[in-house]
């Protein structure tokens, strides 16, 4: 959960999101980020930990470090893309916001 600019001084909006699980999921997945009125665009990525290093971003391994969850199976990565259109893919299901 962000509670925003005023009242965790980062630049963001408030907002809560429940992310469901990898196993439902897809192995491919579109994002699109808005080209007017963000100055930073991210992509969340939750995925079976085992097969992280098979996902791709635009063709390409996401950078950064992924975070394993504990207790289970899953890890999670946010990565900063540039504004459009993004493709996701991996060999297991994923999830992407």
């Amino acid at each position: 959960m962000s509670e925003g600019t005023l009242v965790a001084n980062v630049d963001s909006d408030p907002f809560l999101a429940f992310v469901p699980t990898a196993e439902q999921g897809t192995t491919r997945a579109t994002v699109v980020t808005p080209s007017v009125g963000q100055n930073h665009h991210y992509l969340s990525l939750v995925a079976w930990t085992e097969a992280r290093g098979e996902l791709t971003v635009d063709g390409a391994a996401p950078t950064g470090d992924w975070v394993e969850v504990p207790g289970t199976p899953y890890s999670s990565l946010t990565v900063r893309v540039d504004a459009g259109s993004h493709q996701v893919a991996g060999s297991r299901p994923f999830t992407s916001m």
